[in-house]
């Protein structure tokens, strides 16, 4: 490993557990075999360290301009000088030191010696050693994610340390949001999502997990990482909709919006009254063949309510292909028997579009699905007569009149 922190250049060589002594100025202990292996190039002439563990017994020999030199006071207060910088840079020892420190001084003694750290690496080795040592639980837990949130700024190392701990530290709702809290200030949109998603995918979960996550999505830029963000809060129940919609509706990329919007409506029910922010987000879908897969699979499971009418006709209204539109309009027709307004819309809808062959075959499905009651008749025909050609205008009159004599017999 090679280390510069501006002032002083080393390569250090490592093998083996070490633990250092508390002022940090030797090796108190180290593996059978071990070695650590320390070289300054910062001066003209490089001065280098040895120590190494060999049958239970450890030497130590000091080199300078690769002559060796008696391991005497000199080379006592140069190790001394050199190593707590260099261990406290690096994170050698990391796990020996946490246990040392927190057996002698508990939990805010390790919290004060990661301070003293000079870098995201070091403080990632040390708080991964500290959930591996102290058995945090949820409460516990609230200063280091607080101290997390406000020394580390390596989206990398920080989101390291969190995963970590959605992984070995059993979370309630006040740590969940905590935890939140300290992603706050990611740049990177990657690093943010793999946290989050480690969030909310714990075991057990935690109660409205979906919901505290929304919260680090607003600044997300990357549609994809979005995306994945808002499809791990829906499939671990978030229920602030409009939190889901919103955030899915400042995305550009249509294919993600699809994905989350299609995932909402997999994951089960969703309530009458938030039916609208789901249509409304649809109409932002600027693909015609995504939005028309949104609202096909939202007339598959919820077929078009008087209520939801006005905006599912204006997110169909965004669609500018009648083939699309004519699969989503024969989809609601299979569902049969619908609101008389539903059916009013839709035939005043088709009498917008310009196809023949898509005009007709969506007033065919309609009354082959037998949902064209006496009340809509009118708007139907006269849908039927603004189609320019004759074929398939007759065959869709000509098919009403079949249904209306198969009726009357």
């Amino acid at each position: 490993m090679r280390w510069n922190d501006g002032t002083s250049r080393f390569d250090v060589d490592v093998r083996g557990d070490i633990e250092f002594t508390d002022n940090l100025t030797d090796v108190a202990t180290m593996t059978d075999g071990g070695y650590l292996k320390l070289r300054d190039w910062s001066g003209v002439i490089p001065h280098t360290i040895e120590i190494r563990s060999s049958g239970g017994a450890i030497t130590r020999k000091f080199y300078v301009g690769g002559v060796e030199r008696p391991f005497d006071d000199e080379a006592r207060r140069w190790m001394a000088e050199k190593l707590p910088a260099l261990v406290r840079r690096s994170g050698i020892g990391a796990p020996q030191r946490v246990r040392s420190i927190f057996a002698k001084k508990g939990l805010s003694g390790v919290l004060d010696e990661i301070r003293l750290l000079g870098g995201d690496y070091a403080r990632m080795k040390y708080f991964t050693a500290l959930v591996d040592t102290a058995r945090l639980d949820s409460t516990s837990l609230l200063p280091v994610l607080q101290q997390i949130g406000e020394l580390m700024t390596s989206d990398y190392e920080k989101s390291q340390v969190l995963q970590h701990v959605a992984a070995h530290v059993r979370l309630d709702r006040g740590a969940a949001q905590a935890y939140v809290r300290a992603i706050g200030g990611m740049r990177s949109d990657y690093e943010r999502r793999r946290a989050l998603t480690a969030l909310m995918t714990t075991r057990p979960v935690v109660a409205g997990v979906g919901d505290i996550a929304l919260g680090s999505v607003s600044d997300m830029r990357s549609d994809y990482e979005r995306s994945e963000v808002l499809r791990a809060a829906v499939a671990a129940g978030a229920e602030q909709y409009d939190g889901v919609f919103a955030a899915a509706g400042r995305m550009t990329s249509s294919y993600e919006k699809r994905r989350v919007l299609t995932d909402v409506l997999t994951r089960g029910p969703v309530p009458s009254d938030v039916r609208r922010g789901f249509l409304s987000a649809a109409a932002t879908i600027d693909s015609d063949y995504d939005c028309a897969e949104v609202l096909t699979e939202y007339v598959r499971a919820y077929g078009v309510a008087s209520a939801a009418r006005q905006p599912f006709f204006a997110a169909l209204g965004t669609i500018g292909s009648d083939f699309d539109r004519r699969r989503v309009l024969t989809e609601l027709a299979r569902k049969g028997s619908m609101a008389r307004d539903v059916q009013q819309s839709v035939f005043d809808f088709v009498g917008t579009m310009h196809s023949d062959y898509d005009r007709a075959e969506i007033l065919l499905a309609f009354v082959n699905a037998h949902a064209v009651d006496a009340a809509s008749r009118q708007a139907f025909v006269k849908a039927a007569e603004r189609i320019n050609s004759s074929h398939d205008q007759n065959r869709v009159l000509a098919a009403l009149v079949r249904t209306e004599g198969a009726g009357k017999d």
